[in-house]
């Protein structure tokens, strides 16, 4: 829904397991949140990796978050909707 309506949604941050971080970085690369939250530092530095391959670089990254409660903190982050 957000993909086809860019012009109605700012994506503020996204939240993700550890198990696709190619898959992260691409959404990472089309959404352009301003944060990213995911479990380990082991994942951050595989979606980080992801985003490089992608010509991404580490100054036009998102600010990432790791660690059981990312995801919780980054969804209190002033979004006026947060979808799950």
């Amino acid at each position: 829904m957000i993909a086809a309506h860019r012009d109605r949604f700012q994506v503020c941050a996204l939240a993700a397991g550890s198990g696709h971080p190619r898959l992260l970085a691409s959404q990472i690369a089309a959404l352009r949140p301003t944060e990213v939250a995911v479990p380990t530092d082991d994942a951050a530095r595989a979606v980080m990796a992801g985003l490089a391959a992608l010509g991404i670089s580490h100054g036009d990254t998102p600010r990432i978050t790791a660690g059981p409660s990312a995801a919780a903190q980054v969804a209190g982050g002033g979004a006026d909707v947060v979808l799950n």
